[in-house]
Formats: C-alpha cells, structure tokens, sequence
C-alpha cells in the first residue's frame, strides 16, 4: 500500500511532534516550587522544592554535573566530586511530568543558602541618678582598757617514761586486684545519641532492601521503558497518517482516503495493545515504590531526630 511518504517528511513529523505536539498536551498549570532550606558547601548541595521532581546541576554552558530526585517532602541532595561549587557559575533546573519547569540561577541559589543574621537588640541606658551624701556619724571615743596582770611562769613537765616499741607487725596479705569490666562501646553516649545510631542503622538496611528489590524488578523496568518507546514511534506513525489523510482528502483522493483511514486504525488498535502491556506492568513495581517510601520515612525521622543530617538521593 502506497501512502505517498517520503522518509525525510517522516523524520520532520517526528521531530516536530516529538519536540512540539506532545510535550506541549503535557504541559499544565502547575509549576514547580520554590527553592528553600539551601545548604551549599564545596561539593554538595542540598535544598527543598516540588516533591518527586527531577533536578539537575547543570554548569552556565549547560553542561550537566549532577542529577537526582527530590524525595516525599521535596528535599534533594547532590554531589559533585571535582568542582568547587562555592566558586563556580551554575544552575539548577527542576522538572516534574504535569509541572511547569523551573530553574533556578546561581545568584538565587547562593542567596537562599546565605543566613539572614538577626538584629541586635540596642537598649538605650538610664542615667541612674546620684546617691544623696549621707551625714557622717561621730564616733565615740573608747575608754581605755586597764592592762592586764603579768601571769606566773608555769612550771615545767616532768619527762614522760620511754615507751618499749612494739614488735613490727605482721605484714597484712596484699588485696587481690579486682579486674574492671570494660564499658560497653556507645555506653557514654546521651540517649539521644543512641536514637540516632539506630534510626542509621535502620536507614541502612532499608536501603540495601531497596537495592535488592530493585535488582529483582529491573527486567520489569526495562520492559515497560521499551514500551514507552514503541508507543512514542506509533504515535508518529499516526501523526504521518493524519497528513496524508488530509491531502487525499483535499484533493478528492477517494482511493488515498480509504488507505489512511485504515491505516489509522491498525495504528490506533498497535498503540492501544502497547498501552495495555504497560498498565498491566506498573502494578508489578508496588514492592519497589514500598522500598523506596520505607528508605525515606526513615530518613525523614532522622532528620527529625538530628536537624543537621540531610537526605541521600537513592539511585
């Protein structure tokens, strides 16, 4: 069947709708967040937005040094290994499915992640007015006391007896040394110190379940990307079919007409099956967005617990 197609109008269709048709039927209303508690250091950066959105660190020139995912509360955290993020020019850009994206620039970063210093509070002091001089009290004059009598010299002591020394004692057997019981390692920590030892070690077990369901699931993943794929390809597909639709139909192409509209609906009912192998899919990662969810209560009751501790991004 001839649809009068050549492939250079396909693959202009394609980028065309790729880059146009569907990404702005996407678009909706919402908008990203703000950015807030920045924290900037030489090579992290963490922060609050939109939750389950994807940002990147991007340099001025675009190109990319970190990514990752805000976690249920919206906080994120990323890392970089060589670059000194105090000193460099750099960008943050946010994007969720159904959001406006939004990016954020260096100077509103750095600005954010700076401390606002509280005002000092001046007092203003009050004169405190003179003490009233007090009259001065005369003193009496002392009589004199009468001196005392000289005392008799006292008689001296007669020598006490020698006294026999006695016989040298019996040395006492040496005590036995007790041995101490070594402490207890975490023994000098404060209670609270101890919650957070074992909330970490809850977080880290909650992440190496995660790690292991996803490994388990991964095939499933996979599976469900390559659908995406064939969907977005059938979807242009359609797209092309439209067109020659149209201009068999403006040209009283009956024959062509015929053509696309079955065209049409074989594409139609491929996308439509794809769609369904997906969705039946989806249902199969729960175990994953569980593990996922645990990690990140954890991590949020340790924040909770230690306001200094910042959210790992899981990968």
């Amino acid at each position: 069947m001839k649809l009068g197609i050549k492939q250079a109008v396909l693959v202009a269709t394609a980028l065309t709708v790729v880059a146009g048709g569907e990404i702005s039927a996407m678009a909706k209303s919402k908008t990203i967040g703000k950015l807030t508690q920045v924290k900037l250091t030489k090579h992290t950066i963490a922060g609050k937005t939109t939750k389950y959105a994807r940002i990147k660190l991007v340099t001025a020139q675009g190109k990319q040094l970190a990514s990752g995912k805000t976690n249920r509360v919206g906080k994120f955290k990323l890392t970089v290994k060589k670059q000194n993020l105090s000193k460099l020019t750099f960008k943050l850009a946010a994007s969720k499915p159904g959001y406006k994206a939004r990016k954020f620039s260096n100077k509103q970063i750095k600005h954010a992640a700076q401390a606002k210093p509280s005002r000092p509070v001046t007092t203003t002091p009050v004169p405190s007015q003179p003490d009233k001089p007090t009259k001065p009290t005369p003193v009496k004059p002392s009589t004199p006391t009468k001196p005392n009598k000289p005392t008799s010299p006292a008689k001296p002591a007669k020598p006490s007896k020698p006294v026999k020394p006695n016989t040298p004692a019996s040395p006492a057997n040496p005590a036995k040394p007790t041995p101490s019981t070594p402490s207890r390692p975490g023994s000098t920590l404060s209670a609270k110190d101890r919650q957070i030892a074992a909330k970490k070690a809850q977080i880290d077990a909650a992440k190496k379940n995660y790690y292991r369901v996803k490994k388990q699931l991964q095939p499933i993943s996979d599976r469900i990307d390559d659908l995406t794929t064939q969907i977005h390809k059938q979807r242009i597909n359609l797209q092309v079919v439209h067109q020659d639709y149209a201009v068999a139909e403006a040209g009283g192409n009956q024959q062509n007409m015929a053509a696309a509209a079955a065209q049409e609906k074989y594409l139609t009912d491929v996308i439509n099956g794809l769609q369904d192998q997906r969705a039946n899919l989806y249902p199969k990662l729960l175990p994953l967005d569980n593990a996922r969810t645990q990690v990140s209560a954890l991590m949020d009751e340790l924040w909770v617990l230690d306001n200094s501790y910042i959210p790992e991004e899981l990968n």
